[in-house]
């Protein structure tokens, strides 16, 4: 149970493995939390300050095995990291020195190109002319490299594929009501979209629920999964504020990070304990004003104001409660909770580890029904459209901004994209300056998108950067009534369902 990261790595490690799999989502796969986060695939450098040096050990490995199995998404970025005064300098050059011992076996990839180097030190002056931001009386600063995913949602929809390629059933918009049967279990399930009943009988059941891990242990019937406590952390997308280089930002005793992504500065996050319903977990003005308050005192010379932010958007950690400290502080790693016979909870840990939280409950599910199976391989094998090189070659008729973003989305699939674009002019054309029409086509036909949001949040990114205007919205949302059959009072629904979407983060379309 559970379509984000967590759940759809067990449900690829266990078909790979030889198992019978099937994967339920309530919503669509990636559409919460794992949608919502900075996009780092990285150790944490906090991590080191709560001298949690396993769980940066662990994400370090991993950042690498997510480097192979998706070179398309998860590719080495630049950070600056300024200083300001001289304990501060050294507190960084020590703990950005244990970061690259710690990653010793970073360059293990076949493609020197995607090959992380080591720390250096940068001297104040040339900090700021690498990244003008920076103006401000500084002591010196560090750059290092570390990863960054361009659509998380993305890589969760690869494993989902790679699942599903291996013989798994996955269903979207699939909600689980409740649980029977103790040998096998007979799982209960709503389809929201047709609003059909279900019955899934399985040996064994996973809860990777995240942040609705102990919501749903109380529908199931059994004890919540231990200690889980919700973090919220928001991000902004804003206008850009850097160049080529992404910056590790010190203030108050945390950091906050600026990414360029697409064209833009993405900037998070913030970490404050959440005790509301998850389903309403959102952006408020509050919210955005605050964060404005913590970024423009770490870059004074951002001056960013509120009409600087295009987008926001908030998610929850589900984390392993800390025996003292708040969220900040508590610790990122990974629990596999055996709750009673035939069902495990997979709780706490970290986009960048879950893959490995996912061995993990896959050698758990096996061990349990005392079964043989294959060998996990899910730290080398390829996702579906995984690519080392430039991808499809883009015919000069289309739109090279758009190819460029296709690409980087799809990797090599993104040659079924070109080849409808090129095929049927009107599947050529060009949506927000984003994306082509053809895309969409695609997301229905080959990537399971059952709504609207579906398509323009996790799908295309369309709707990732800033709020689309209801006439372009309709124009998408009539291109997948043809595919699946919409009407037209269907049509108006999706559009509204999305706009909703717009209004919780405070944001209206442009």
């Amino acid at each position: 149970m559970g379509g984000g990261i967590t759940g759809c790595c067990i449900a690829r490690d266990a078909a790979r493995r030889g198992l019978t799999v099937a994967l339920v989502e309530r919503n669509d796969f990636s559409c919460g939390t794992s949608a919502a986060t900075s996009k780092m695939v990285h150790g944490g450098l906090r991590y080191l300050q709560s001298l949690d040096v396993g769980v940066v050990r662990e994400s370090l490995r991993e950042r690498r095995a997510w480097q192979h199995v998706a070179p398309h998404l998860v590719q080495p970025l630049t950070f600056l990291l300024p200083t300001r005064t001289r304990r501060e300098d050294w507190t960084y050059r020590l703990a950005l020195s244990v970061y690259d011992g710690l990653s010793w076996d970073r360059d293990r990839l076949p493609a020197s190109a995607r090959h992380l180097r080591p720390t250096s030190h940068v001297a104040a002056r040339d900090l700021i002319d690498l990244e003008p931001v920076l103006d401000q009386p500084l002591r010196g600063g560090l750059r290092y490299d570390d990863c960054h995913a361009f659509a998380p949602e993305r890589a969760a929809l690869g494993c989902v594929m790679d699942a599903v390629a291996h013989g798994a059933c996955v269903a979207n918009h699939v909600e689980v009501v409740g649980l029977t049967g103790d040998a096998p279990q007979q799982l209960q399930v709503l389809d929201r979209l047709t609003h059909t009943r279900l019955t899934i009988r399985a040996r064994h059941i996973v809860n990777a629920t995240g942040p609705w891990s102990d919501l749903i242990a109380d529908r199931l019937g059994v004890a919540a999964p231990r200690r889980l406590v919700r973090s919220k952390g928001i991000h902004l997308v804003t206008r850009a504020i850097t160049g080529r280089h992404a910056l590790t930002v010190p203030v108050g005793g945390r950091h906050f990070f600026v990414i360029p992504w697409r064209d833009h500065s993405l900037i998070g996050t913030t970490d404050v304990p959440y005790d509301g319903s998850p389903d309403d977990v959102g952006v408020s003005e509050t919210d955005i004003d605050d964060f404005l308050g913590t970024i423009n005192r770490g870059l004074p010379a951002a001056r960013l104001t509120r009409a600087d932010v295009r987008w926001a958007y908030a998610g929850l950690r589900p984390l392993i409660a800390p025996r003292r400290g708040g969220t900040y502080r508590a610790s990122r790693r990974a629990d596999i909770v055996r709750e009673r016979p035939g069902l495990h909870s997979a709780i706490g840990g970290k986009w960048t580890t879950s893959r490995a939280l996912a061995e993990g409950c896959v050698d758990a599910v096996i061990g349990s029904l005392g079964i043989a199976a294959r060998p996990c391989d899910t730290a080398t094998a390829p996702l579906p459209g995984a690519s080392l090189d430039d991808g499809p070659l883009v015919p000069d008729a289309l739109d090279r901004r758009a190819a460029d973003e296709t690409r980087r989305l799809l990797g090599s699939h993104a040659e079924r994209v070109f080849a409808l674009a090129r095929g049927t002019p009107a599947l050529g054309a060009v949506i927000a300056a984003r994306t082509f029409a053809a895309a969409i086509v695609v997301a229905v036909r080959d990537e399971m998108a059952c709504t609207l949001g579906d398509i323009v949040f996790r799908r295309t990114g369309l709707s990732t950067l800033a709020p689309l205007p209801r006439a372009t919205l309709s124009h998408v949302a009539r291109l997948a009534q043809s595919e699946l059959g919409w009407s037209d009072a269907r049509c108006s629904a999706e559009v509204a369902d999305v706009e909703a979407a717009y209004a919780r983060v405070s944001m209206a379309p442009s």
